[in-house]
């Protein structure tokens, strides 16, 4: 029954949303319960007693508080229930899932990326409503919680992209369409154009684009890299070269930690871009 009950909790928002092949209870931070003992002498004298576990980012405490009061609330006549959440980032989700399935959290949320893996590794349970899903959603969306045609997710969000920011007193709308014009304009003024030059997210938008591809085999395990490739019009050490010469420039710094700075006006960046 729980996990039938929680999925219509939070399929409405969390990242992407998924149930593990088990129902072993996690220890949470927070803990939410209707309050009722149920069970005297060993025998049911009421309400089923139910015990669920959530895991999610640290951003989405509150959300998941008001929420899971709410929902107990809601479904206080069928059941007795007691939701845990623990603070889990999405993008640790997969290694602690897999780390430890049997002690894992009944629902949690994880990035689209490790749905294969997670998925390979028995860690997630097929949804049981799939046609509800692809109803209310962007196609692109539920493509991302389907492996090998069943769904196992709930999507959260289909806005995870690349996002510019920058100082409008140094850059206009025609410099910020060119990455060599806006090198160029922070050199100049002795600024930065800043991004996490470390992470394979973002380096992924110099190959993304060129027929360079990366991605996950079959077996929802290993990896596929084509990056590089000297078959194609523009082949790897293309792309590296100019990665290489982005590096070197004046007017390039690596960091994730120029956007406060950018927007409180005080950071020698003018210029960040982030995922989000």
């Amino acid at each position: 029954m729980g996990k039938n009950l929680l999925k219509y909790l939070l399929a409405v928002s969390l990242i992407g949303l998924f149930f593990t092949g088990c129902g072993n209870e996690t220890p949470g931070k927070d803990t939410t319960s209707s309050g009722e003992d149920v069970k005297e002498d060993g025998k049911k004298q009421g309400k089923e007693k139910v015990s669920l576990s959530i895991w999610a980012g640290e951003e989405d405490k509150d959300y998941i508080a008001t929420v899971t009061q709410n929902f107990i609330k809601e479904h206080a006549s069928e059941a007795d229930i007691t939701i845990e959440w623990s603070p889990v980032v999405e993008g640790q989700c997969r290694n602690a899932l897999l780390g430890d399935i049997l002690n894992a959290a009944d629902v949690y949320t994880t990035t689209d990326g490790d749905i294969q893996s997670i998925v390979a590794g028995g860690a997630a349970s097929p949804v049981t409503n799939p046609s509800e899903i692809k109803e209310n959603n962007l196609a692109s969306a539920v493509d991302a919680v389907t492996v090998y045609g069943q769904t196992y997710g709930y999507p959260i969000t289909a806005d995870n992209g690349y996002f510019l920011y920058y100082n409008k007193k140094y850059l206009n709308e025609e410099d910020v369409k060119s990455l060599d014009k806006i090198l160029s304009v922070a050199a100049k003024h002795k600024k930065k154009f800043a991004m996490d030059w470390s992470s394979g997210w973002y380096l992924y938008s110099f190959y993304g684009q060129t027929g360079l591809k990366v991605g996950l085999n079959k077996d929802g395990v290993t990896n596929f890299c084509t990056w590089n490739s000297a078959k194609n019009s523009i082949k790897g050490t293309d792309v590296a070269n100019a990665l290489m010469k982005i590096g070197r420039n004046p007017g390039f710094e690596s960091t994730g930690e120029g956007l406060e700075g950018l927007k409180k006006g005080q950071s020698h960046c003018i210029c960040q871009w982030r995922m989000g």
